[in-house]
């Protein structure tokens, strides 16, 4: 399977498409500077104990939001110490010898690596003894109480926060490797608590030996222990805190903070407030994982977690610890930049566009990184030179005459996205429906028939299904509760079979989900990691008539609305007429065939009333306004009987063929006796009949499609036009 990413740079959008086989399966639309990742110092607005939160003033349009699980109690403790010099604590400061970077064997990988020929060795070798000569210059020790990491930084929490429906939340792959590695840790930890652990395998001896000289770990503290303190002993109001979004905001709610910070680097991720070693569960191989442990914990130093990510699989210790070094130093001047920047502002900002593009999702597995801007195509270059050089030749610059995105077709993938009907290759269909609480997935046999019986016919569907909903929950971005309602099958090894298929085909999908198997009911419950706003969100705004609920009043109801509102209006002004504008439809609706419904009105009223269509209002938009026949007439004069003109034909919604209708100006209804054989056309109409809101004409033009005239010849046969109210003479 190819794949390839596509970056298309605009000057005030960029997007990114990831193509596997040439098929759109991720689309990421950024048109502002991203939040998620960046820290500020921000400061406490409101303390609500009542929701064990508290909203943080963080310089953006709006407050975020920090819940007293995310908040580190020793971390305010030390931020609160205004005389405290991180960098003399820095240099004065002495690792632990199990903490000692191994020199032997990041020398040895470098010697591996000019041996193999990657590199020269003057240059590599020359960097790596200054970073080595700097880390135990400096030591990168910390003041901070050590804590385990007990959960990690995007972990499933449901807050239970009115308006704060908390769901996973992280803009980055590494969310799920910290997440992944670190529950691994906390499961074996709760174990060894409460002595129900069972080691897999003997420990080596030497490894035991290494492990019995390091300080005995204190009982876990976490996010379920935070939860118990009330939020106002964590902080208070005008409290300066520093604090690192890690859920951007959307709709109407303002970022999501914690005071837990993870940085993610190109192969760790470096969480200063934690103090173990994890691996990512995506890296399977036993073997790699202990020796991927075993390098980091030569040179991570005391008071730093670290998450070793899916792309450091294979890599060699000074790549690892080149990358360690870099997080380090961004942490020390984060905190550099805390004690000089007044809140609320930021301290730091995540890195650009392109350089996250590379470190998160440029790997191995991608064949090809495609970009049309030879600025972007430039920096990306120089960025994989620099940590990845094996890939360099996998950048490539897009030149096309063609716009690139029209070139690879994925402008028609965008616009069918947004559709909430999906089709499948065999003819069945899914659709798509997102609200507030959850989406739902509608799985339908469509045109599909099978050929060899319906239970085939079923399962066929379903298994098509489950790759395309797949695909469609990485295209769209959709998150948290998702309900997939199935076709029912009858025969459990089905039900089964289409499970499995649907964990195989999310398999690629970076984001964490959990699948629950099929109800009786044919419905699979599962749930998908939140990263951001949904594509469709993203691209477009919520209908400001429905209001978001993807329906609007029919025209009839609309025409009944208007009718009750003149009734009441009737009775509350003396007028002896009234006037009415409103869609077309509406207005035939209120009209009635021949003007059957308005004359009644009018009769009930007992007022002369004026209905006028208005082609370009909105079906639910209508005006009533009382007055005099006589300025009303003046102001929509009416047409003379006899009157032959030339009017647009439309199909005439109440009366069947071969009526038509047409609009003259001011918006007055003409229906057209047989007409419907021109509809679509201009044709000439002398007007036998002409009342307040409807005139009734006969078709002078001859010709017109065989056929159209659906009725018959004899259908109105000894039937004239009625006379409309308020005809003129």
């Amino acid at each position: 399977m190819s794949k390839e990413i596509l970056v298309n740079a605009a000057s005030r959008e960029t997007r990114i498409a990831v193509l596997d086989d040439r098929q759109l399966v991720e689309l990421r639309v950024e048109r502002e500077e991203p939040v998620v990742g960046n820290v500020y110092k921000g400061r406490v607005e409101n303390v609500l104990p009542g929701m064990d939160a508290a909203f943080v003033d963080i310089g953006l349009e709006r407050n975020a939001f920090l819940y007293v699980a995310d908040i580190l109690p020793e971390a305010l403790e030390q931020g609160d110490e205004e005389d405290e010099d991180v960098e003399d604590d820095l240099q004065s400061a002495e690792p632990d010898s199990h903490d000692e970077v191994d020199e032997d064997e990041v020398a040895a990988a470098i010697e591996e690596r000019i041996r193999s020929g990657e590199d020269d060795g003057g240059d590599l070798v020359a960097e790596a003894n200054a970073l080595l000569a700097e880390a135990h210059a400096a030591g990168y020790d910390r003041s901070l109480d050590e804590e385990d990491l007990d959960i990690a930084l995007d972990s499933v929490e449901n807050a239970h926060v009115s308006g704060y429906q908390d769901d996973e939340a992280t803009a980055l792959d590494s969310a799920d490797e910290v997440e992944e590695a670190s529950s691994e840790d906390q499961d074996v930890e709760n174990d060894l608590q409460t002595g129900t652990a069972q080691p897999k395998t003997p420990a080596r001896p030497d490894r035991q030996a290494r492990q019995d000289r390091r300080p005995q770990r204190r009982p876990m503290r976490g996010r379920g222990y935070r939860r118990q303190i009330p939020i106002q002993e964590l902080v208070q109001t005008r409290q300066e805190l520093v604090v690192q979004v890690v859920k951007g905001p959307r709709g109407t709610k303002g970022s999501r903070v914690s005071t837990r910070m993870s940085f993610p680097g190109r192969y760790l991720v470096l969480m200063p407030d934690a103090n173990n070693v994890g691996v990512s569960r995506k890296i399977e191989d036993a073997r790699e994982r202990d020796r991927l442990k075993r390098i980091v914990d030569k040179f991570r130093q005391q008071g730093f977690g670290i998450i070793v990510r899916t792309e450091a699989e294979g890599k060699r210790a000074s790549e690892l610890y080149q990358d360690y070094l870099m997080l380090v130093e961004t942490w020390v001047q984060i905190q550099h930049n805390a004690k000089t920047t007044p809140a609320p502002g930021i301290i730091h900002q995540d890195m650009s566009l392109i350089y996250t593009i590379i470190r998160d999702a440029f790997g191995s597995d991608v064949d090809k990184l495609i970009l049309d801007s030879p600025e972007d195509f430039a920096r990306a270059h120089e960025i994989v030179s620099k940590i990845s050089p094996e890939l360099t030749d996998r950048i490539h610059l897009y030149d096309g005459l063609k716009p690139m995105f029209e070139h690879y077709r994925i402008e028609e993938d965008i616009e069918r996205l947004l559709r909430r009907k999906v089709w499948l290759r065999s003819g069945g269909y899914l659709v798509v429906d997102q609200t507030e609480a959850l989406t739902s997935i509608d799985i339908n046999t469509g045109k599909f028939t099978g050929s060899t019986g319906l239970t085939e016919t079923i399962l066929q569907t379903n298994m098509e299904a489950t790759g395309e909903i797949a695909r469609q929950l990485r295209l769209r971005d959709i998150g948290g509760m998702i309900i997939l309602d199935f076709i029912d099958m009858d025969n459990p090894r089905d039900k089964k079979l289409v499970t499995d298929t649907l964990v195989k085909a999310l398999k690629n999908d970076r984001s964490r989900t959990k699948i629950s198997s099929i109800s009786p009911l044919g419905l699979i419950e599962m749930t998908r990691k939140r990263t951001k706003e949904t594509v469709d969100v993203a691209l477009t705004d919520i209908c400001p008539y429905c209001h978001g609920l993807g329906r609007v009043s029919s025209a009839e109801t609309v025409s009944m609305t208007v009718e009750r509102y003149v009734t009441k209006l009737s009775t509350t002004v003396n007028s002896e007429a009234i006037l009415i504008l409103a869609h077309p439809d509406v207005a035939a609706q209120l009209i009635g065939a021949e003007g059957e419904d308005i004359e009644r009105l009018e009769h009930t009223l007992r007022r002369a009333i004026y209905v006028r269509a208005q082609p370009n209002w909105h079906v639910e938009k209508f005006e009533v306004e009382p007055g005099t026949m006589a300025k009303i007439e003046q102001a929509y004069p009416l047409p003379r009987r006899g009157t032959v003109i030339e009017c647009a034909a439309i199909k005439n919604v109440l009366s069947p063929p071969p009526w038509a209708t047409a609009h003259l100006q001011g918006g007055y209804q003409l229906d057209i006796m047989n007409a419907a054989k021109f509809v679509g056309q201009n044709i000439r109409v002398r007007l036998r009949t002409v009342g307040r809101s409807l005139a009734i004409g006969e078709s002078l033009q001859t010709g017109g499609k065989p056929g159209d005239q659906r009725g018959g010849k004899g259908q109105d046969k000894g039937r004239g036009p009625r006379t409309p109210a308020g005809t003129a003479a």
